[in-house]
């Protein structure tokens, strides 16, 4: 088992982490009961398209400066990014965890959780989080809702494409 370290996205990281969504995006989708494949594929190509690279590379920018409503960490290995964490402030000033993605192979290492972890500090700790995720990504829930994490599933379903998906919510840190 190797070790990580968890920096600030560059710009010039847009595609590598735009790699590891589209493949996580894939793992994750492909195989759940109400996603059809043609809309997972679309997806997946969405993702990693020069397009979408460019718009994450933005983001990223933007994300730097002071006062940023947007955040974003890579988890690597020497050069290599092995993950990465999107999160940030709603107009409404909710704050939203809304990406968290680790490479196939290296969930292991506790990357994910060293990259929530990076956010939750970023967050202010006296206000509710909230992210979304499939209905039926069962293994996500289970890391969101286990200690430290300590989301719950809220009542709160919407779709996206084909896929029902759920909110879950962290209460604020009290103490």
């Amino acid at each position: 088992m190797g070790s990580f370290d968890i920096v600030a996205a560059r710009p010039e990281d847009a595609a590598a982490i735009g790699e590891i969504r589209a493949i996580n995006w894939y793992e994750q989708y492909a195989n759940l009961p109400d996603a059809d494949s043609n809309w997972v594929n679309w997806e997946v190509i969405r993702l990693f398209s020069p397009r979408a690279t460019d718009m994450r590379s933005q983001y990223i920018e933007a994300a730097l400066h002071e006062g940023a409503r947007n955040f974003w960490r890579v988890a690597k290995i020497g050069n290599r990014i092995i993950g990465f964490a999107e999160a940030r402030l709603l107009d409404d000033d909710t704050q939203e965890l809304r990406s968290l993605h680790m490479m196939h192979g290296q969930r292991d290492l506790k990357g994910g959780q060293g990259l929530t972890d990076t956010v939750y500090k970023w967050f202010d700790p006296e206000r509710p989080i909230r992210l979304d995720v499939a209905s039926t990504n069962t293994r996500g829930q289970a890391f969101y809702e286990r200690e430290p994490n300590n989301f719950y599933l809220t009542e709160h379903q919407f779709t996206y494409g084909p896929v029902l998906m759920q909110r879950m919510q962290r209460d604020p840190v009290v103490g």
